[in-house]
């Protein structure tokens, strides 16, 4: 019947001669052609065509033109969803002119050369814009995926609001944590703790040992360690050491020998992480062979190397301990780039070279050269980071440091207070006076005294007093404005860096009254000497009384008993190789022996590599022997002259 109905409707349409809808016509010619193909036999469409193409060609053509050269018959095979198909016929059923038949459309004999068709609208979503973006080019999603995308997100966005290392570990315990999430909640931990003050460091560090999840997400990260990236890797083998994690532990040695396996894949960014873990630390088989390992692969690396941000990177990797030959053959790799350098490269070989406690005098002079014609154009951290690396260098170039000073004494207006000292603690250790930056800062301190911190004016009494400065016509000016800060923080500032201002005062030439008394209380006096370490004993030295130590040092000296003072000092309060005391050492003995006290000295590193038997009976044999310190060497030399070596370890 739909058949019969479709025949007798392209009977008349010759004789109404409209154009039909070019996009409408398609349609509805697939549809019914599809709902022929699903519904009848070959036979019935068979005739259909012959039907259709027995009248005058007039849509027999059009419909070759629209289908592009497509036979009618064809169009049959066409995938249409027979749900969409049974919808268009019931449509043509129900309208005998499904054509869409339009008087306003002109000449339906020149369809088959429709030069002035005009497509006016898209009808039930058949006509597609050629122009608009297909679909399928894009790369089509998992489903199931997009939740866990999202679980991801979520968990990155909470672990971003964590501020401390207990809330890293509540977050982990209420998600299922991949290797990366693992080594990220790690890296999380440490980059809140880093910025902590040393007495919160240990409190959430306690907490964090103490925390039920903790063990848990080490294990995990145990487990996970040989599928984890490299970054990841050596990112949470840096972040449990920064955490103080103990080395002997299996989770640190695991990772260890994880790096091991895996260090002839490590990128530079991996080698550099790893390079500034090992440099913390403390020797083991494990840890030996891996830095030996890492010294092996750079020396392997060094021919290849064509860039001097390679370079830089591959020498910090080494550390300090590598073998000197080894430190010659990258300052050669260095000289070699030498024209590649630029003005970043210059600012990162002074740390670099600090790093690996390398003194090339060559490429120091050729970056200083360069940082002196751009210090504007360097950072302030850049400019005291350059400083310090002079100093642990031991390096002096007066015309860098005069340019570093002139230029911050120029642009004084730019910085802070704090910024400032950093800088005039850097020449301190430098051992260079810049007399103008000290004289600018010193003027702009007495216009705001009120500014400053206890810590600001500790730092200030030092400086001057070490570089024996003072503002000329104004000293007294300036000692005073410093004293009377100094005065609103008497009740609160410690024993030790009260005496180290008063010290600071008499360097200066200058005995402020009210520190001085502050300084002489009794609690005070009681403070400080309870700290210098003390022994009570018989006179011959040979019987400790059991004392409070405050009743001890209160005491008075008399004939029938002896206090004993236990200096453990530096290397470098020695001459090279001897135990001979220098300048502020045999200073402290001769005023420890004109209180009363006997002197016994120890050699701080040797101390330490001893084995803990031996250190007992080292002391135990200084402590209680009576050739220790002999005091005719104090009263006639007025210096200790102790003639023994430190021990062969």
């Amino acid at each position: 019947m739909m058949a019969a109905r479709y025949i007798r409707c392209m009977r008349y349409m010759p004789i109404f001669k409209p154009v039909v809808d070019c996009s409408i016509h398609r349609s509805h010619m697939r549809t019914c052609t599809s709902c022929n193909s699903r519904q009848k036999n070959a036979q019935n469409v068979n005739a259909n065509k012959s039907m259709l193409t027995t009248h005058t060609g007039i849509i027999d053509s059009s419909v070759r033109f629209l289908c592009q050269e497509t036979p009618l018959s064809s169009l049959g095979d066409t995938n249409v969803k027979e749900q969409n198909s049974k919808t268009k016929v019931s449509e043509l059923t129900q309208s005998p002119l499904a054509f869409n038949v339009s008087s306003k459309y002109p000449n339906i004999n020149n369809l088959s050369h429709p030069i002035d068709v005009n497509i006016e609208e898209k009808q039930d979503s058949v006509y597609m814009d050629p122009l608009e973006e297909d679909d399928s080019v894009e790369e089509k999603r998992d489903v199931s995926e997009m939740p866990k995308e999202l679980l991801q997100q979520k968990f990155s966005e909470a672990l971003r609001k964590c501020t401390s290392p207990s809330d890293v570990l509540d977050l982990t315990m209420k998600h299922s944590l991949t290797c990366k999430q693992s080594s990220n909640c790690l890296t999380t931990m440490w980059d809140i703790t880093k910025k902590m003050s040393e007495e919160q460091k240990c409190l959430q560090r306690r907490l964090m040992f103490e925390h039920p999840a903790f063990p848990q997400l080490c294990y995990e990260v145990m487990e996970a360690a040989r599928k984890m990236t490299s970054q990841d890797l050596v990112y949470s083998l840096h972040a449990l050491v920064k955490l103080r994690v103990s080395q002997r532990t299996r989770l640190i040695q695991t990772l260890v020998r994880v790096c091991q396996e895996r260090l002839n894949g490590f990128d530079e960014r991996a080698l550099s992480i790893l390079a500034s873990c090992l440099e913390v630390m403390d020797g083991s088989k494990n840890v030996d062979t891996l830095r030996s390992g890492l010294q092996l692969l750079v020396e392997l690396w060094i021919p290849k190397i064509m860039s001097v941000l390679s370079l830089q990177t591959m020498m910090r990797c080494i550390g300090k301990d590598a073998p000197l030959s080894l430190k010659k053959k990258l300052e050669y790799k260095a000289l070699s780039l030498m024209d590649q350098f630029s003005l970043p490269n210059c600012q990162h070989m002074f740390t670099t070279l600090a790093k690996i406690d390398l003194l090339s005098l060559p490429i120091l002079s050729v970056c200083s050269n360069r940082i002196i014609q751009n210090v504007n154009r360097i950072p302030f951290w850049w400019l005291i980071h350059i400083l310090r690396s002079c100093s642990d260098l031991q390096y002096r170039n007066e015309v860098l440091f005069s340019t570093i000073a002139n230029y911050v004494t120029s642009t004084m207006y730019m910085w802070q207070t704090k910024q400032v000292l950093l800088f005039l603690s850097a020449f301190e250790s430098l051992g260079f006076r810049p007399p103008v930056l000290l004289d600018k800062f010193a003027e702009q301190i007495m216009q705001n005294p009120e500014s400053l911190t206890l810590k600001d004016v500790l730092i200030i009494l030092r400086v001057y007093s070490l570089f024996n400065h003072l503002p000329a016509c104004q000293h007294q000016r300036f000692l005073d404005s410093l004293t009377r800060v100094l005065e609103t923080y008497l009740p609160k500032i410690p024993a030790t860096e009260l005496l180290r201002a008063v010290y600071s005062y008499c360097v200066l030439g200058y005995f402020p009254q009210v520190p001085f008394n502050s300084l002489l209380q009794e609690n005070i006096l009681n403070e400080l000497l309870t700290s210098d370490f003390q022994i009570h004993m018989d006179r011959d030295r040979r019987k400790v009384f059991p004392v409070d130590e405050v009743e001890a040092s209160a005491r008075p000296f008399d004939g029938h008993s002896c206090r004993v003072a236990v200096l453990c000092c530096p290397a470098s309060s020695f001459c090279l190789d001897t135990m001979h005391p220098k300048d502020k050492l045999a200073m402290k003995i001769r005023h420890l022996k004109v209180l009363g006290y006997h002197v016994v000295l120890v050699h701080e590193q040797a101390f330490e590599k001893m084995k803990e038997e031996d250190q007992v009976e080292f002391l135990r044999r200084k402590v209680f022997s009576e050739d220790t310190a002999s005091d005719h060497n104090l009263q006639n030399h007025q210096e200790v002259e102790i003639r023994e070596t430190p021990p062969q370890l």
